[in-house]
């Protein structure tokens, strides 16, 4: 059982288990280790523990093993990667520059002027505020209707509300009120809206009605002669469906007495028929002026319409009347006059209604009312729908004329009350909600009412009063949205008049204005992170997308531009300003070359903040909100201005330069000052058209095309000579500073490089990362840059390479006299190359060398270039491999001769001991050797001395086991020791998949050795066996039929164990004649002939000149169980090409397994025509590209065997076909 538990050396492992063994007294002891197991530990390594990396696991050291070594070119080799990393970092934490506003969007105050029309202004004067207080005085003093729960009732607490907003003093309340008092009260007027009514009573004899009803004001003073009698009309309803009562100490001929002896004509309206239903649908408004609000009442009748002359007919008749005396005795008179026509056709009655109207809310009624009927003696049935509405008409002089005058007043009256609660609230430090108090709320309610205004102009009158407030206020921009949207639920068409459309319209228009500069201040003003001009920006633009999208919009601007046309205007002009400024401050400054590339380099910093800005921070918000992409226009502007100038620009500050570095010393410090503004010119510019991949394909095809890197070309050029001295001066001051470096340990040992290898490493991964970071876009020449750095920094590699080779060289490493060692030198040389090699590797997939060939034009070519760039570090892998090649195959040519020595122990040890026995000696003279290997040697340099040694072992082997040695073939024991020895031997280098791995131990050498000491340990039967198995795989692998085939029927019949064979035919047989064609006949024969001594060779008869014979000839052959069962039995099928003159000619051959016949497994033999034949393809040995080394190996075994005269004539045979094809 292994002790390797990872907490113990191999070192102390295996002496722990040599002391046990030492120690034994007889058997194995309990809890000791074999010895094929201690051997395994001079092998086993677990990779998970072997860190083949430098550092913490990077690809390249961080940092250099000998500080010295950036003495060399560590000024400008370190300079210029610092100032790549420092201008990434800047990048990371980039932040908008801060340049003055937009001064096309400049503005003194965000505020403007927003006013409904032209005259507007935007604070009332003097007078206009008088106005508007004493219409709001009016307004409380002539409520109507019952207040409702949101409302106020107290008419005290409204007046002191409004001279607490309208900040008046007490003695100017007093002196408007009087004034107030002095004006006429306004009438009070009652919409009345039929809606529809539902289950009202059929009165024509197809069981319909035709209904209509009568509609009209009943005064106070006349309501009880409405039907003529106390007890004969309906009793009076509240507008609540309630009962009302009957004011006290009045009877009904007191009523009468006090009626109206006039009644205006025009309290009468009546509603259309609708013809044959008993759930008619009016939806028809009409209006009442009322007398006095507390004792008027509705009343309204509902008849069926009967006749040509009716009740309607009559009562437009009689509203041609000037007046009559008593309304309850003109619906009497109007009923009497409808009975008495020629033709006694009379209008039914279906019911009605008397409603008061004292306690209608001013918030309006929409109710079913239950019909009612006239008398106690009639019935009524159904319901009517009705809605009603206070207003107030006054006569006040003011002209009804002019549209707009309510909905201005109620708009200022709003303004009003919105700038007193928002001041009130800022006042305490507070935010305001945009919620007026119930005061407000109830004046705003009373005036829009008393003017008969609808929901949509109250809504309407919302909007226009708070946008107009918000640009000075800047409360919430929820408030607006909430107004929009309710504007745009309420609004449909002809809900407002043309005048109030068109005031909407520039509201709208001056709204958006005001949202443009707001999203362009804070844009402008926007860094990452602001968060409160973030909120700023996402609410406008989401209040501008919310506007667009709304019905009313459409309607009012219907030719203004999209809301992403005025965006984008704006985000380029905005992106032009900004450009221009930065221009007109640069050119303002020196004018020399240092100065200039230091302007054009700022200039370019601050563009690309900018665009940073725009693309991270503002076009998320403006795609979120508007589905603008404001990046892209942004940048399509500030494109189209640069490209204009940039190389213009470029060409002074970067003056030529020699492209290569001439013989003799560098000053890389001037070097160095020169390459930092060339070097961060580059930067950013290449940022600059970088961004271009943030575009759609579209728009990247329509921008001009600038080509910017030419005027660096000559500078690269010259950095990369640089480059090269430098990594060539430092190799060589690595070698000779060497020390040795621990890079990792395995338990309590370690595998060590010296200090050449990190240093080397580290220069590598300096000059790599250089061109990573460059990102050079050009194609034409990126191949070219790539190409010259990738040899650079394989060049550096291959010379690091053969300077540690000499250096071992010159230690005596590879003299051939004194004894031979390997010491730790020797491993440390192998691992520093390794390592070198390693830090290589990364380099194809890191500098992304596919993609430089991936989208040429043409195949050839990006093949090519593949090619050229991979094989310069294929070349310098191969070279290095080769140095350590070098190295590890000395270890095992030093060990080629002791290792023919043990072998040669080996086989020749005494015969009675055991294989494990007699392998001892070999397997300890591999562990005491590869155990100093593995502990100071990398994974992979282990690996490759391992190969070579197990190639070492195969080779002596393999020659032993080849010897023609007589008495070695005689002695067969040898050949099974061998056998068992090689297992042994693939069990220690392999160690359970911790050795060599599968794929290099079981390398084509170990096949061909393990299939000849298995053959040469076989019979001459097994032998026989094994070459028929090889030729069914080989008959099983043939694909098409070059050399023809053969169609045979093959079947077995248990009953009388006989095998038919039926040679049918043969097609496309091969020409072996010189006429073009063949003679053929077919040989039939059992195989192996061991197996069936008594069963002779069969033949069928010989078919002249044809390449496609018919034969149609069937053979027999007896067979017993044994037989059938036996291994490798088959029948052989050889075509051959008979001769007069001389041998027959082989034309191919076939196999058919006897397991693979019908009949053999004892199944039901169907009729003989029920047989499919079988087409076997013929076999020769000219089509094999190359003889099967098994079949030859067979072949050339039994040659040295005692083989019977009919197995040496196959044998024969065999060898002779096998020679002619090789």
């Amino acid at each position: 059982m292994s002790r390797d538990d990872g907490n113990s050396s191999p070192l102390e492992d295996d002496v722990e288990a040599e002391e046990e063994l030492e120690n034994e007294d007889g058997p194995e002891a309990e809890g000791s280790l074999p010895p094929e197991v201690l051997r395994t530990l001079s092998i086993k390594r677990d990779p998970s523990l072997e860190k083949i990396t430098f550092g913490d696991g990077c690809s390249w050291p961080k940092e250099c093993a000998n500080s010295s070594i950036n003495e060399i070119g560590g000024v400008f080799l370190n300079g210029i990667n610092s100032i790549i990393s420092k201008y990434e970092a800047c990048k990371r934490n980039r932040r908008a520059s801060t340049i003055p506003p937009l001064s096309v969007l400049q503005q003194s105050s965000i505020e403007g002027q927003m006013e409904l029309d032209p005259r507007d202004s935007e604070v009332l004067n003097e007078v206009e505020m008088e106005l508007m207080y004493i219409e709001a005085l009016y307004t409380i003093k002539y409520k109507i209707g019952a207040t409702s729960d949101e409302h106020l009732s107290v008419t005290q607490d409204l007046l002191d509300y409004v001279r607490q907003a309208f900040d008046f003093s007490p003695e100017n309340h007093e002196r408007l009120l009087l004034k107030v008092n002095e004006e006429k009260p306004p009438v009070v007027v009652l919409e009345v809206t039929v809606v529809e009514a539902k289950g009202l009573e059929a009165k024509d004899a197809t069981g319909f009605s035709d209904p209509y009803c009568m509609l009209g004001i009943v005064p106070g003073s006349s309501g009880g002669a409405a039907h003529g009698r106390k007890d004969s009309g309906p009793k009076e309803s509240t507008v609540g469906g309630g009962d009302p009562s009957t004011p006290k100490g009045r009877t009904a001929s007191q009523r009468k007495k006090t009626a109206l002896d006039q009644i205006p004509v025009k309290f009468i309206k009546t509603t259309s028929v609708k013809i044959q239903t008993l759930d008619p649908v009016w939806n028809e408004k009409f209006r009442f002026d009322l007398e006095d609000i507390n004792c008027d009442r509705l009343h309204l009748d509902i008849w069926d319409h009967d006749d040509d002359y009716s009740v309607l007919e009559y009562t437009k008749k009689l509203n041609e009347v000037k007046g009559f005396k008593g309304l309850g005795r003109y619906f009497k008179q109007i009923a009497q006059s409808a009975r008495t026509n020629s033709d006694e056709s009379v209008d039914d009655f279906l019911g009605s209604l008397d409603l008061k109207l004292n306690d209608l809310p001013s918030t309006g009624l929409d109710q079913w009312f239950d019909l009612r009927n006239r008398s106690s003696r009639s019935r009524t049935e159904g319901q009517l729908h009705l809605k009603l509405n206070l207003a107030t008409r006054e006569d006040r002089g003011l002209s009804e004329e002019d549209i707009l005058f309510e909905t201005r007043q109620h708009r200022d009256l709003l303004s009003v009350f919105v700038n007193y609660e928002f001041n009130k609230a800022r006042a305490l430090g507070d935010t305001w909600s945009g919620v007026l108090p119930k005061a407000a709320t109830t004046i705003l309610h009373q005036h829009a009412i008393q003017g008969d205004m609808t929901e949509t102009q109250h809504a309407f009158c919302c909007w226009m009063a708070y946008s107009h407030q918000f640009r000075k206020k800047f409360f919430s921009w929820e408030i607006l949205g909430k107004c929009l949207d309710d504007l745009d639920e309420k609004w449909s068409k002809a809900a407002l008049f043309k005048e109030e459309e068109e005031a909407l319209a520039l509201s709208f228009e001056r709204f958006i204005n005001h949202c443009l500069k707001v999203a362009s201040k804070q844009s402008e003003q926007l860094t990452v992170g602001s968060k409160m001009a973030t909120e700023k920006l996402e609410a406008a633009l989401s209040c501008l997308d919310k506007l667009y999208s709304t019905k009313i919009f459409e309607r009012c601007c219907p030719f203004m531009a999209t809301l992403k046309q005025q965006l984008i205007s704006i985000i380029k002009k905005f992106a032009e300003d900004r450009y221009k400024r930065l221009q007109a401050r640069r050119r303002s400054g020196p004018l020399d070359e240092e100065s200039s590339g230091k302007e054009l380099a700022n200039l370019l910093d601050k563009v690309n903040s900018n665009l940073y800005t725009a693309r991270d921070t503002l076009t998320p918000i403006y795609m979120s909100a508007t589905e603008v992409d404001y990046f892209s226009a942004w940048y399509k502007e500030t494109h189209r201005l640069l490209s204009k100038d940039i190389l213009n620009d470029l060409n002074v500050p970067l003056t030529s330069s020699d492209d290569l570095v001439a013989d003799g010393d560098v000053d890389f410090n001037e070097e160095m000052e020169s390459a930092k503004l060339v070097l961060r010119l580059y930067l950013a510019v290449r940022q600059f058209y970088s961004f271009e991949k943030n575009l759609s394909q579209s728009d990247r095809t329509k921008l001009d095309r600038v080509s910017y890197h030419g005027v660096f070309s000559s500078h690269l050029e010259r950095w990369l000579s640089i480059i090269d001295r430098i990594l060539i001066a430092r190799v060589k001051y690595a070698v000779e500073l060497d020390k040795i470096e621990e890079v990792y340990k395995i338990d309590k040992g370690g595998v060590k490089q010296s200090s050449s290898a990190i240093d080397v490493a580290f220069s590598i991964s300096q000059v790599a990362g250089f061109w990573r970071n460059l990102r050079w876009c050009e194609k034409e020449s990126a191949e070219r840059f790539l190409y010259g750095f990738l040899k650079v920094i394989s060049d550096c590699g291959v010379t690091y390479a053969d300077m540690m080779f000499d250096k071992l060289k010159a230690a005596g490493y590879y003299d051939d006299e004194g004894q031979f060692d390997v010491t730790e030198q020797v491993c440390i040389i192998l691992n520093d190359i390794e390592q070198v090699r390693r830090a290589l590797q990364p380099l194809t997939d890191w500098l992304q060398l596919d993609k430089y060939s991936g989208d040429r034009a043409s195949p050839a070519a990006a093949d090519g270039s593949k090619s050229r760039l991979h094989q310069r570090m294929e070349t310098a892998d191969s070279l290095m491999t080769a140095k350590i090649k070098q190295v590890t195959d000395r270890v095992s040519d030093k060990m080629r001769p002791d290792l023919k020595k043990q072998i040669f122990r080996l086989c020749w040890a005494p015969e009675k001991a055991q294989s494990h026995e007699a392998i001892d000696v070999l397997m300890n003279y591999l562990d005491s050797n590869l155990l100093t290997l593995n502990t100071n040697l990398l994974r992979a340099n282990f690996d490759k001395i391992l190969d070579s040694i197990w190639i070492e072992v195969l080779e002596e082997f393999q020659e032993i086991s080849s010897k023609p040695d007589e008495d070695f073939q005689k002695a067969k024991w040898i050949s099974q020791r061998l056998v068992e020895s090689l297992k042994i031997l693939y069990d220690f280098f392999h160690v359970d998949g911790k050795g060599l791995s599968q794929s290099m131990i079981n390398c084509s050498l170990y096949q061909e050795v393990k299939v000849g000491l298995e053959l040469n340990n076989a019979t001459v039967e097994e032998l026989m066996e094994i070459y028929l198995e090889e030729k069914f795989k080989e008959q099983a692998n043939v694909s098409g039929s070059a050399f023809g085939t053969l169609s045979v029927r093959v079947y077995f019949r248990p009953e009388t164990r006989k095998l038919t064979v039926e040679v049918l035919k043969a097609q496309d047989l091969i020409p072996l004649d010189t006429n073009g064609f063949s003679d053929p006949f077919v040989v039939i024969d059992l195989w192996p002939r061991h197996h069936f001594p008594e069963e002779h060779q069969r033949q069928t008869n010989v078919v002249k000149k044809t390449l496609n014979p018919t034969f149609n000839e069937t053979f027999e052959f007896q067979l017993s169980d044994d037989q059938l069962k036996c291994r490798a039995g088959c029948v052989v099928f050889t075509v051959m090409d008979h001769d007069y003159l001389s041998s027959n000619d082989f034309a191919g051959e076939a196999y058919m397994a006897l397991n693979t016949i019908c009949g053999i497994s004892r199944q039901k033999i169907p009729g003989r025509s029920a047989l499919t034949p079988v087409k076997l393809p013929l076999m020769h040995w000219k089509g094999q590209k190359e003889p099967d080394l098994k079949i030859s190996k067979i072949v050339a075994v039994l040659s040295t065997k005692d083989v019977s005269k009919t197995d040496l004539d196959f044998v024969k045979q065999r060898a002779r076909l096998n020679d002619d094809a090789v």
